[in-house]
C-alpha cells in the first residue's frame, strides 16, 4: 500500500470511529432521558413533627415525592410519660382523642380529593403536652383513617 493510501485509510478510519462513538453517545443519551420522561413521578407523604417551643409540637404533612400525593390520610400522634393538655387539627383537619396518650388527626371529609404537590407542606395541627416528652407519629391510609 502506498504511503498517500495509508494517509487517506487512516483519516477514514478515524472518522468513522468518530461518528460511530458519537452516534454510540446519542442513543445512550436519548434513551436515558426517554426513559426518564416516560416514568410518572410518584407522592412520597411523610409526617412532619415540629417542636414550636417545650411540650408544644405542630405536626405537618410533607411530600418528599415528584408527583401530587392525596391529603386522604391520618396522623397517629403518641407519646408516653405525659398527659395531653390541649391538642386541635388545622387546615381541614380533626382531632380525635384516641386514648390518654395518643391523638389522631383526620381529614373533615372522606375523600376529600385534596393534594399535596411536591416539595409542598401542609399543617395538620398541633398538640401541648403538661410534660417535654418525645412525640411518634404514624401514618394511617384508606377508610381506617377516619376511625379511631
Amino acid at each position: 500500500m502506498t504511503p498517500r493510501a495509508k494517509r487517506v485509510f487512516l483519516t477514514v478510519f478515524a472518522f468513522d470511529a468518530v461518528v460511530l462513538v458519537g452516534l454510540i453517545y446519542w442513543l445512550v443519551l436519548h434513551h436515558t432521558k426517554s426513559a426518564v420522561v416516560a416514568v410518572p413521578g410518584k407522592p412520597d407523604i411523610q409526617i412532619n413533627l415540629r417542636p414550636l417551643e417545650t411540650k408544644l409540637t405542630e405536626i405537618d404533612l410533607l411530600n418528599k415525592g415528584t408527583a401530587p400525593g392525596s391529603l386522604d390520610v391520618a396522623a397517629d400522634i403518641s407519646w408516653q410519660d405525659s398527659d395531653l393538655d390541649r391538642a386541635e387539627g388545622l387546615a381541614g383537619f380533626d382531632e380525635i382523642d384516641t386514648g390518654r396518650m395518643s391523638v389522631r388527626f383526620h381529614p373533615h371529609r372522606w375523600p376529600s380529593g385534596e393534594q399535596l404537590s411536591p416539595g409542598e407542606s401542609r399543617d395538620i395541627g398541633w398538640v401541648q403536652l403538661t410534660d417535654d416528652s418525645p412525640i411518634h407519629a404514624e401514618m394511617v391510609t384508606g377508610p381506617a383513617a377516619t376511625q379511631p
